[in-house]
């Protein structure tokens, strides 16, 4: 009987040491944080965090947080572990649920802690995604959802870190991803509680149009502008439904709205002046082009299609006036239709400075510089073609 009360009593004692050096380590852990021997830290807590006699220990939750909210928040120690903010949430978490934790920490220590690590998870989230790590990304801002309980402040929705915003930049990760059917699940909870963002039904629009449900996209487009009535990305969302439809009319009436909203966008005075081209509305395509290349001069579309626009509508009454038989008739309208083509002549002039390599501008040159015979220039323009 003596010997095993002697091996029950050894027993006891080696379970003692090794629980009070586990309790070391959690201390060798906060004193080598106060020193800033950060790595020496890690060690420790991980040991105290891997040991069952004090993984769940309270204090070492505490100090295990705010050492990687040190590595977090540390330039200097940040690249020790990209996850660290991560690790530090996890305690802080484990701390606030303690059922002894407001007796023993400050209330607002424990608030904030929670915020810190929301807020912390919240811009990693953000690095991550623009770094490419999607996977990473998510984790972050999954992470944030089991935080908004223990917030009881509010601090996380004082930052701007909400649920929504978290929604939206699931989302954004998901469609870098290529993952259409994660990214409308994102969207639609947002669009769900009506999140004020226009561009929620922009992206559902786009995800619809890529997956050939151009009748969904519309109505998605239309349900958004039952919020949105004025907004250009909107306007424009369905503008292009209506272009794609070639239904010219209602894109037309889309651009006159979204160009009184948005009077200095070039590509929107483009888009008006290809409308009307298309609806043979030579004057209105006109004053539409000169627009936009009044806001952006070397917006080379606009140059282009205004160019183009002369030439051929010369070219139209060019062939008006060979029917004309009366030479005096005749001589004056052959005069007007290779002014109206030289109209064209300084934008198509202008396309060339910007792309010295497109040969259908250098042959519309070719003939424009025949008409009003400036020999050196056709010259010129043969030699390039040549090339």
């Amino acid at each position: 009987m003596k010997v095993s009360k002697i091996i029950i009593c050894s027993l006891i004692l080696f379970s003692s040491i090794g629980a009070y050096a586990q309790k070391s380590n959690v201390q060798n852990a906060y004193r080598a944080l106060e020193k800033k021997k950060i790595e020496e830290a890690v060690e420790y807590i991980e040991m105290a965090a891997a040991n069952s006699s004090t993984a769940n220990d309270v204090k070492m939750h505490n100090y295990r947080g705010k050492i990687y909210y040190e590595i977090y928040s540390n330039a200097d120690y940040k690249a020790m572990d990209p996850m660290a903010i991560m690790k530090c949430a996890e305690s802080w978490i484990a701390v606030y649920q303690h059922p002894k934790a407001k007796k023993w920490f400050d209330k607002d220590e424990l608030s904030g802690n929670i915020a810190k690590a929301g807020v912390g998870l919240f811009n990693s989230g953000i690095n991550m995604y623009n770094s490419k790590d999607y996977s990473s990304s998510k984790k972050m801002f999954n992470k944030i959802f089991d935080l908004f309980p223990l917030d009881e402040k509010n601090n996380l929705e004082r930052s701007n870190v909400t649920k929504e915003s978290i929604w939206l930049n699931l989302f954004y990760v998901s469609s870098a991803e290529g993952n259409n059917n994660t990214s409308k699940e994102f969207l639609q909870k947002l669009i769900d509680i009506n999140y004020q963002d226009p561009q929620i039904y922009s992206y559902m629009a786009n995800i619809l149009l890529e997956e050939k449900d151009s009748e969904g996209a519309l109505e998605i487009i239309k349900y958004g502008r039952e919020f949105f009535e004025s907004d250009v990305n909107l306007i424009i969302a369905e503008l292009n439904y209506y272009l794609g439809q070639n239904d010219f009319v209602k894109a037309e009436k889309l651009l006159t709205l979204a160009v009184e909203e948005d009077p200095n966008n070039h590509q929107l005075f483009f888009a008006l002046g290809s409308s009307y081209d298309e609806l043979n509305d030579f004057e209105k395509a006109e004053n539409a082009y000169l627009e936009a290349i009044d806001i952006k001069p070397d917006f080379y579309d606009a140059l282009y299609n205004l160019g183009v626009m002369y030439y051929n509508k010369g070219g139209d009454m060019l062939k008006e006036a060979n029917n004309i038989k009366d030479f005096k008739k005749y001589d004056i309208a052959k005069t007007n239709a290779d002014n109206t083509m030289l109209k064209g002549l300084p934008y198509i002039e202008k396309c060339h400075e910007i792309d010295l390599s497109d040969k259908n501008i250098l042959l519309v040159l070719k003939e424009l510089y025949y008409r009003n015979g400036d020999d050196s220039k056709y010259n010129d323009v043969i030699s390039k073609l040549k090339l």
